[in-house]
C-alpha cells in the first residue's frame, strides 16, 4: 500500500513531517502533520488539538486544508 504524499507547508513551502503522538496505546493511533521549518501545525483535529486518528487521516486533513491559497 502506497503512503499518501504530504503537501509542503502552505506558509513557507518547505516539506512537512508526520508526527506520531506516542508509540504506546491508546495514543499510538494519533498523528499530526507539522512544519519543522516555520513551526506551523494543523491546529484542529477530531480528537484534539492537531491530533488526528490515523496517519492517513492526518495526511488527508493536512493536504485538504480549506481556505489556504497554494
Amino acid at each position: 500500500m502506497k503512503t499518501q504524499e504530504i503537501k509542503p507547508c502552505p506558509f513557507c513551502g518547505e516539506s512537512a513531517d508526520l508526527e506520531q503522538c506516542s508509540p504506546h496505546p491508546p495514543h499510538d493511533q494519533l498523528f499530526m502533520i507539522g512544519c519543522p521549518h516555520c513551526d506551523f501545525s494543523l491546529a484542529s483535529g477530531p480528537v484534539g488539538i492537531g491530533w488526528v486518528n490515523g496517519a492517513t487521516a492526518a495526511i488527508t486533513a493536512w493536504n485538504t486544508r480549506d481556505g489556504i491559497c497554494e
